[in-house]
């Protein structure tokens, strides 16, 4: 026993200790800052694959403009053009690193070189314009964006959307266009974080899927309904997709089925926005009435307000009311990001503060405080344990 008692103190203090030091093992709730001059009137838009950074938008000090911003707790809020010198709006993608951001309409934001904008598709449009960015892999390499243009002449003349798949330095790597696949077009679509995917939504109520990319195979659909929800969500390996059809979620796995998620109660409609990498967590909002509430979905606990899940964590949520959205979840679905009404807000259910969350356990570390790295640590001591040998992994 006394033995027992020695390994289990010395692995749980070896396991809590290193976690610590990778800065993922203790859980937290932050209310974000705004942007300078802001009202708190933004929102965190996206969470890298990681869970380490966060992308969004502030309002500003000139009137109803959009500044976007990166996230993380060791580096705090930076706008990425203070001066708003250029027409960019909101941060919508960010990679694992936080060194490339995608934002609103057409442009990436670069650590190593600035703002750069990405041109549009010529061919076989009569004209066309990058319509916004939909999110990037996690090493910032692949860049995701949807296009709206016309057709001029020809069977197909009319309006089309398609997507666009591009890397860091502007260069388009490849496209799609909605006419291959319907008149109606898309309406949201979704890289995973590993670079291999792509789900989208169509008009038509179709969610397809593109797999063992770059370049893509031939679309398969996942599901046909026609209240099929425009915002779809995609795991890291594209393993997984989540959605919503009117007030019901769903996870679809490839290969596999439909698991309907339960909506929150009384919801008119929902939206899933983030699918983890096992499709073990889903996070999006629900339409309650005329209030938008957050919800995480999870095997154990079903469908939950995001307020009742992270109190439930042992979060410190002190001054937030609502949270409307949440967003974002990272790949081991342990960190959340998104917003509602933090103590920051002006004006409760007008205006929004972005918020970053992690729940106990992440990367699979206990998440033991300093009580109880302090009680390992003594007991470890008192046992004669000094060191640990652990048998690596085949």
């Amino acid at each position: 026993m006394l033995r027992l008692i020695r390994y289990l103190a010395g692995t749980l203090f070896t396991a809590s200790f290193l976690g610590a030091a990778s800065g993922l093992a203790q859980p937290v709730f932050v209310s974000l800052p705004d942007v300078a001059g802001g009202d708190f009137n933004g929102q965190a838009l996206d969470l890298s694959p990681n869970g380490v950074w966060v992308a969004g938008w502030g309002e500003g000090t000139i009137s109803a403009s959009e500044w976007p911003w990166r996230w993380s707790e060791a580096a705090g809020l930076e706008e990425l053009d203070p001066g708003q010198s250029l027409d960019v709006s909101r941060g919508t993608g960010i990679s694992d690193d936080g060194s490339v951001v995608a934002v609103l309409p057409d442009k990436l934001w670069r650590q190593a070189g600035g703002f750069l904008t990405i041109p549009p598709p010529t061919s076989p449009l009569g004209f066309a314009f990058i319509e916004g960015v939909q999110n990037m892999n996690a090493a910032g390499t692949l860049i995701l964006w949807d296009y709206n243009g016309v057709i001029l002449g020809g069977p197909n003349q009319g309006s089309v959307d398609g997507y666009l798949v591009g890397d860091s330095n502007g260069n388009i790597l490849e496209e799609y266009s909605s006419f291959l696949e319907s008149p109606n077009g898309y309406q949201g679509n979704r890289i995973s974080s590993d670079g291999t995917t792509i789900v989208a939504a169509f008009e038509t109520g179709d969610l397809d899927r593109w797999g063992g990319g770059p370049p893509f195979a031939a679309p398969l659909t996942l599901l046909s309904d026609p209240n099929l929800d425009p915002v779809v969500a995609v795991s890291r390996d594209g393993a997984y997709a989540a959605g919503s059809i009117g007030a019901v979620p769903f996870v679809r796995s490839f290969p596999g089925g439909v698991t309907h998620l339960p909506p929150l109660p009384s919801a008119s409609t929902c939206q899933s926005y983030g699918v983890s990498a096992t499709g073990n967590v889903v996070v999006g909002t629900c339409r309650i009435g005329t209030v938008d509430s957050g919800f995480v979905w999870t095997p154990s606990g079903g469908t939950e307000l995001a307020l009742t899940y992270f109190q439930n964590a042992s979060l410190d949520i002190t001054g937030w009311s609502d949270i409307k959205v949440v967003s974002d979840v990272s790949d081991d679905g342990t960190t959340f990001t998104g917003w509602g009404d933090g103590p920051g807000t002006v004006l409760v259910g007008d205006g929004d503060q972005a918020f970053y969350a992690r729940v106990p356990g992440s990367a699979g570390v206990p998440a033991l405080g300093p009580v109880g790295l302090a009680i390992l640590a003594a007991l470890a001591g008192a046992n004669g344990l000094h060191t640990v040998r652990r048998r690596r992994r085949a």
